[in-house]
């Protein structure tokens, strides 16, 4: 993970010293649109235990406002997302290998949208996130990190969610998103 967490970092800071930054451009106050995600999701015990992964959807609705005279912009939502895991013989946990735990999730992030043209620009982004298990009645929390691209009105992102250990084990959550902003911006 942290090999992919450094090739993130270094595609972004290479995209950024290449980057043409728009001059006069009036960046938008705000965006709002529907996502949809491929999550795969793992947990992490407190002794040496790791499951495996386990493949979801996820759905949800997202929106950011500018905060700030430069493109810096307050990034939230709701998302639907399963924080289940498949775990092996050597990772029981809870009395099962196999669990889901729909999930109600709401980020709280800082994002910086750098334009590459006019409708055009890289976003990353980190902060925090909390959720709300609806079939284990946990809450689940942790830090959000990740870069999306915006061209019009479509949106693409991937990142990941460290979750908080908490009764003996964390969640990791990978996501790559797609999206379609309805209004703001362009």
């Amino acid at each position: 993970m942290k090999k992919v967490i450094l090739a993130s970092l270094l595609c972004f800071f290479s995209l950024l010293s290449q980057a043409q930054i728009v001059e006069n451009l009036e960046y938008p106050s705000f965006h709002f649109g529907i996502r949809g995600a491929y999550t795969s999701n793992r947990a992490f015990f407190s002794g040496d235990g790791t499951s495996d992964s386990k493949i979801f959807g996820s759905l949800g609705l997202a929106m950011d406002f500018r905060i700030a005279s430069i493109p810096l912009y307050l990034e939230t939502g709701w998302y639907y997302m399963n924080k289940g895991w498949e775990g092996s013989e050597d990772c029981d946990y809870d009395g099962g290998y196999d669990t889901d735990n729909h999930s109600v999730i709401m980020p709280m992030l800082a994002s910086y949208h750098l334009y590459l043209t006019d409708n055009m620009s890289i976003q990353p982004f980190a902060g925090p996130y909390i959720g709300y298990g609806v079939d284990r009645e946990r809450f689940d929390y942790g830090l959000r990190t990740g870069i999306g691209w915006n061209l019009g009105r479509l949106y693409v992102n991937t990142g990941y969610d460290f979750g908080f250990e908490r009764e003996g084990y964390r969640t990791g959550t990978y996501f790559c998103t797609v999206g379609f902003n309805f209004c703001g911006g362009y």
